[in-house]
């Protein structure tokens, strides 16, 4: 548990290390492209020298002994496999142009979102931990890093009170359900989180409310449970299968497009946040 400055500069070298691992994975993709885009010449002599070799001397061969003359007793199984080579040539020439275009392309997205990533490095490297404790916000009492840190912000004249243990189980939950490349929508994630919290605590539905931070969001899940059993809720949270939730409202809500659903349930997420004056550290780090 950390109280305030402790924890803006635990936010501060969080930030730096997240931006500064960013930089490293956008720099290392940024070469393996440019060398795509520097090899692309040779690889179409490559192709060309391939092409000769498989297609047109087997062309000319088959010109020569399979047409006018004919020389050899194979001339059928040359023609279907001149065939062959003309598709698989053709195939590898169409890969590496897809190659050479996609390097291209993504090279002059990642140099954008380097040089704004370097931006924001200088900048905080240059800015006192001291300036972030105003951006901590009211509601910042508990925050998931992922699955490797929790932050729970300490409060001196009463360090353990209900609503601590009530923002660690939610955050708890956060961290042990953590996917590295799978999420849910926001709002579900967040509705889904409180609502398990709560009924870990065995709170009443009124009471899970009433001490929700996020009333709307899990209003939302109440709503779902009265179709879609607990269980599939439960392992659509642990799983982080959007495939499974799509599944799952479409066939018990079958009125309702999953699309519209999610875009106005995230609009009460970015709401809740708005007023919680909290938006800032969910959208600078991923966390929740």
């Amino acid at each position: 548990m950390f109280d305030d400055s402790y924890y803006a500069e635990f936010y501060h070298s969080k930030l730096i290390q997240d931006l500064t691992s960013s930089i490293a994975e956008n720099e290392s993709a940024l070469k393996i492209n440019t060398r795509i885009i520097n090899e692309y010449p040779d690889l179409l002599k490559q192709w060309e020298i391939d092409y000769k070799k498989f297609v047109t001397d087997p062309e000319t061969e088959y010109a020569d002994g399979c047409t006018t003359i004919i020389k050899y007793t194979d001339c059928a199984d040359l023609a279907v496999t001149i065939q062959k080579n003309k598709i698989i040539t053709a195939k590898n020439k169409e890969i590496t142009q897809n190659d050479y275009s996609e390097a291209f392309r993504f090279n002059s997205v990642i140099e954008n979102d380097l040089r704004a990533q370097r931006s924001s490095l200088a900048e905080l490297n240059s800015t006192s931990t001291d300036s972030l404790n105003s951006n901590i916000g009211e509601y910042s009492i508990g925050v998931a890093f992922g699955n490797e840190s929790i932050y729970l912000r300490s409060f001196k004249d009463n360090p353990i009170s209900g609503e601590t243990i009530r923002v660690m189980i939610h955050e708890f939950l956060h961290a042990y359900s953590f996917h590295q490349n799978k999420e849910l929508p926001a709002a579900f994630d967040e509705g889904m989180t409180d609502y398990l919290t709560t009924k870990a605590l065995t709170y009443n539905e009124f009471d899970s409310i009433r001490v929700s931070g996020y009333p709307l969001e899990m209003q939302v899940i109440l709503a779902l449970l009265e179709k879609i059993p607990y269980e599939s809720l439960v392992r659509v949270y642990f799983t982080k299968d959007e495939v499974l939730l799509k599944k799952l409202i479409t066939q018990h809500f079958p009125e309702t497009s999953y699309a519209i659903l999610m875009k106005k349930y995230n609009e009460i997420f970015e709401s809740t946040f708005h007023v919680n004056g909290n938006i800032m550290l969910r959208h600078e780090l991923m966390i929740h």
